[in-house]
C-alpha cells in the first residue's frame, strides 16, 4: 500500500474493551489519522466507551457457549488439593480449552471481516487471529503483556513458558 492510504484496522483484544483507556486511545489515534477502525472484543459496553470516538465500529463477539472465556476458573489460580497428577490434568484440560476458545473466537471474528491490517492488543488476540490472517493482510502484535516470570504464567509449566516466549 503507498503511504498515506486509509487502511482498514480490525483491533483484536480478547476481553472486555469498556475501560481499557489504551486500547480506546489507539483506535482514537487511528481514526483521527484517517483510517477506518473496527475493534472487535470479547466484551464490553459502549457506556464504559463514552470518550470512544462514534468513527470507530465496537464489534462485541461472545464465544460459543462452554467455552472458557477470561475470569472462567483457572487450575493455575488456584492452590492445589486434588494431587500432582489430578492437578496437572486439570491444567491441561483448561489450557487446552483455553486455546481453542480462542482459536474458535478468532475464527469467528475474522471470517468475512474486510481488514487490511489485524491488531491484536494481547497475546490471546495475536493466538485467537493469528491462524486465520489470510495473505495481503498484515497482523501488528501489540506485545506489551507477554510476562511470562510473573502472575498467572510463572505458574505455567516450563515447556509451555518456552513455547510462549517462542511464539
Amino acid at each position: 500500500m503507498a503511504a498515506g492510504t486509509a487502511l482498514r484496522i480490525g483491533m483484536v483484544v480478547y476481553g472486555d474493551i469498556s475501560h481499557d483507556s489504551r486500547v480506546q486511545r489507539e483506535a482514537r489515534s487511528l481514526a483521527e489519522a484517517g483510517h477506518a477502525v473496527t475493534i472487535y472484543a470479547l466484551a464490553g459496553s459502549r457506556d464504559g466507551m463514552a470518550s470512544l470516538d462514534p468513527r470507530i465500529d465496537v464489534v462485541l463477539r461472545a464465544p460459543p457457549v462452554g467455552t472458557i472465556v477470561p475470569g472462567s476458573p483457572s487450575p493455575f489460580r488456584q492452590v492445589r488439593r486434588r494431587g500432582r497428577w489430578n492437578g496437572l490434568l486439570d491444567r491441561v484440560r483448561w489450557l487446552s480449552g483455553y486455546t481453542r476458545s480462542l482459536r474458535a473466537w478468532g475464527r469467528a471474528v475474522t471470517a468475512g471481516a474486510q481488514v487490511d491490517v489485524w491488531h491484536a492488543h494481547d497475546f490471546a488476540g495475536l493466538v485467537a487471529v493469528g491462524g486465520s490472517v489470510t495473505p495481503g493482510q498484515a497482523l501488528v502484535y501489540d506485545v506489551h503483556d507477554v510476562f511470562v516470570e510473573t502472575g498467572t504464567a510463572a505458574r505455567l509449566p516450563r515447556p509451555v513458558r518456552w513455547a510462549i516466549r517462542a511464539y
